[in-house]
């Protein structure tokens, strides 16, 4: 099991999404930077992906192409019961390919999510008390 939490994307114009989303600390960003699979993004009604500005993606030993969008969306990370622990701003990047929402570091940072057990997908918010352990969203 890998650490999934819960989310909602929202955009200025007020459409928004729940979903579940990938905390991936190998994806290494400057900025925060949350991957959609272009069935979310078109849930959110965001233009074309042809729209962004096409950017390559090193992973591991190879090389994709993704749609980085112009402007930012807010991020909420949501507990078990759906209550906001926090908010940041980030780009999105439309990712042909991937088959759910994944999270930079950078993102994961400005979220203040911390990984207490990666591999058994055990987290906290940073402002949560030590004794403090959250699931994977499933």
């Amino acid at each position: 099991m890998v650490v999934r939490v819960r989310i909602k994307i929202c955009l200025h114009s007020g459409d928004e999404v729940e979903s579940k989303a990938l905390v991936n600390t190998g994806a290494e960003t400057d900025e925060p930077v949350i991957a959609l699979p272009l069935e979310l993004a078109n849930k959110l009604n965001l233009r074309s992906y042809m729209d962004g500005e096409a950017v390559s993606i090193k992973e591991l030993s190879s090389e994709t192409i993704g749609y980085l969008m112009r402007n930012k969306v807010i991020v909420k990370l949501l507990d078990e019961h759906g209550n906001k622990l926090s908010e940041a701003s980030s780009y999105v990047l439309i990712k042909p390919g991937v088959d759910e929402p994944i999270i930079s570091d950078s993102l994961i940072e400005d979220l203040g999510i911390v990984i207490v057990k990666a591999k058994k997908g055990l987290w906290r918010h940073i402002n949560d008390a030590e004794n403090i352990v959250r699931e994977s969203a499933r």
